[in-house]
């Protein structure tokens, strides 16, 4: 998630500081909000991957 926030605020001219888990340096110090942990808690709610994307990308065979 820290990387949509960070996407999101550099899109509007921000410079991503103040955004949780992002260490930035803008003025030559080190800024370093507080480290948290966004997991989902239901792992259920996600989709299934669509193998037809990446089938036959990596050459497998069978030994």
């Amino acid at each position: 998630m820290a990387l949509l926030e960070l996407c999101n605020d550099l899109e509007c001219g921000g410079d991503g500081t103040g955004i949780n888990n992002i260490w930035a340096k803008p003025d030559g110090e080190i800024t370093r909000p507080p480290m948290v942990s966004s997991f989902l808690q239901d792992l259920d709610s996600l989709p299934f991957p669509d193998k037809e994307l990446y089938a036959g990308a990596t050459p497998s065979r069978s030994v």
